[in-house]
């Protein structure tokens, strides 16, 4: 797709695709709407089982395409298409999402107002809620923008700066919290995180991982994983841990550890669910096992910190605030 300005920067779409067929008639005809005309499309199949990349080649032949021999996780199959991107902007899209008109104009938009704003995202509508829910719905909750301490992996949009400086995607989380080590790096690195109030896209949320997720709040803080998602349960779990190890403040670690605690007990004793009891210890025996290159990797990012973590739970506050309302307006 060329460019009708040479104003415009170039913006690189990757959608990281997986199994999800259902979803490609969605996202990519709203690709095609979008009004800012200087981008490309990068699909990267994560080692699919079903015919769904075929499916795109046939019908969406503008698509670039990338295939994985093997599932890379969202990290590192996100990074394949990031070390190959053309873009000044790149914009990370989840195959279950889909995306409104003006989406790329916005980012390219916003990016280029303010020289530190690294990452941008926006509050999304539940696709099953998208007929009751509507983008002025949104704006009446939300009516300006925030510095956030991180937005969701399913639409965010990195300045390629940002890639050099700090580099790509942590692939060893291969699912979950990479999205917020993202983040965290960036603002480390002096760079803002803007949640912008009119970014507005639909997401189905749990397609990209065939985990249903609900619009609530008990949901994000108890996380309810079934017995059958065991590697997924431990992944987040790990994660979390991993996440707060190399990244936060000691005092933070041990109260993310203590948190993470009472979330276990409350599934062990209350949904009889011993997955999370066995994936926190299982996690914290990764943790112990990969210790050395963990706290190495801990000192250089701590040696660089620029933001204290009460300034980043501030940021988190007043997102989670406007965020539980969004989620009421949904399930109201």
């Amino acid at each position: 797709m060329k460019s009708t300005s040479r104003k415009q920067p170039k913006i690189s779409v990757i959608v990281l695709y997986y199994n999800a067929k259902e979803y490609i008639d969605q996202l990519f005809p709203s690709l095609q709407q979008q009004t800012y005309k200087n981008y490309e499309v990068i699909v990267v199949d994560n080692a699919s089982s079903d015919d769904g990349l075929a499916y795109i080649k046939k019908k969406y032949p503008w698509a670039k395409t990338i295939q994985n021999k093997q599932n890379l996780g969202f990290s590192e199959g996100n990074n394949v298409a990031l070390r190959k991107a053309k873009g000044d902007i790149l914009v990370l899209v989840n195959h279950d999402v889909v995306l409104l008109p003006h989406t790329l104009s916005l980012i390219a938009e916003a990016m280029q107002s303010d020289e530190k704003i690294g990452i941008l995202g926006g509050p999304y509508i539940y696709l099953h809620a998208k007929d009751k829910v509507k983008s002025a719905d949104i704006i009446k909750i939300l009516n300006h923008d925030l510095d956030v301490h991180m937005v969701s992996g399913s639409l965010m949009a990195i300045k390629k700066e940002i890639i050099k400086k700090i580099g790509l995607l942590d692939k060893e989380y291969f699912l979950y919290w990479e999205d917020a080590d993202f983040c965290y790096r960036a603002i480390q690195a002096g760079f803002r995180v803007l949640f912008k109030h009119d970014l507005i896209y639909y997401h189905a949320s749990g397609g990209s991982t065939r985990i249903r997720e609900e619009a609530s709040q008990k949901w994000n803080l108890l996380r309810h994983f079934s017995k059958e998602d065991y590697f997924i349960t431990y992944l987040f779990y790990r994660n979390e841990m991993m996440f707060s190890l190399l990244n936060e403040e000691l005092f933070s670690f041990f109260r993310r550890l203590a948190t993470i605690k009472m979330r276990v007990l409350y599934h062990l004793f209350l949904r009889f669910n011993k997955i999370p009891l066995l994936s926190f210890y299982l996690g914290l025996a990764y943790l112990f096992c990969h210790r050395k290159e963990l706290l190495k990797i801990r000192a250089e990012r701590q040696r660089k910190r620029t933001v204290s973590d009460n300034v980043i739970k501030k940021l988190q506050r007043e997102k989670d605030w406007y965020a539980k309302k969004i989620r009421a307006l949904q399930k109201s």
